[in-house]
Order: C-alpha cells, then sequence, then structure tokens
C-alpha cells in the first residue's frame, strides 16, 4: 500500500512547505496507520511525497525517516 501526501501550499494558501513539514505529516501519518491498523503494517507502508522537489531536495527529503519516495506528475 502507497499513501501519498501533497500539501496544501503556495501563494493562496499563504504558506509555504518546509522539509521538516513534509517529514512531520508522513510521521504523523505513518503514526495514525499504526494505531489504527497495525505496527507491522505502518513499517510496511510506504509513504510518498508529492509535492515540488528538485535534484538537491530529492535527495534532502530521501535522508528523512518517513518519506519513501516521491509523487512526480507534469502539467
Amino acid at each position: 500500500m502507497v499513501i501519498a501526501y501533497e500539501p496544501i501550499a503556495g501563494p493562496a494558501a499563504k504558506r509555504t512547505v518546509t522539509i521538516e513539514h513534509v517529514e512531520e505529516v508522513c510521521e504523523q501519518i505513518r503514526k495514525w496507520v499504526m494505531d489504527t491498523v497495525s505496527p507491522e503494517i505502518s513499517e510496511e507502508i510506504r509513504i510518498i511525497y508529492s509535492g515540488p522537489v528538485n535534484e538537491s531536495s530529492c535527495k534532502v527529503y530521501m535522508m528523512q525517516k518517513n518519506v519513501d519516495g516521491f509523487l512526480v506528475y507534469s502539467s
């Protein structure tokens, strides 16, 4: 199972998304799965980030404990 997290950000939201924020939300998602489903599933689930990334930020995101990858799309 894969869960994709896409933050609401940008000028309309009047906030920016930091790597720390993304890690925190992914950690909360993993905790919710652990508490609601099971600890085993929370470790097996992949939580991917669906937000803006570039070559350098990808490397930093992948160093986070709870970010398992990216959902990349083009408009």
